[in-house]
């Protein structure tokens, strides 16, 4: 069975992956010109992380 500690594990790469793929589809469309909103979602998706995860005071990335 699955615990909070596993969903860490497990959800916070695949959503740095999907930050990296989104930035990704962002550069190339801008290669064809075509505009899309895959940059904004990116950094809001950073944004979510850097709150939930990041110890200001030891500057690591914890574990909720």
């Amino acid at each position: 069975k699955l615990n909070h500690e596993d969903d860490y594990k497990f959800d916070t790469p695949m959503n740095c992956i999907f930050v990296l793929a989104l930035k990704a589809m962002h550069r190339m469309n801008e290669m064809i010109g075509k505009t899309d909103n895959y940059l904004e979602l990116a950094d809001s998706v950073n944004k979510k992380i850097y709150e939930k995860l990041y110890d200001k005071a030891r500057k690591i990335f914890v574990p909720p």
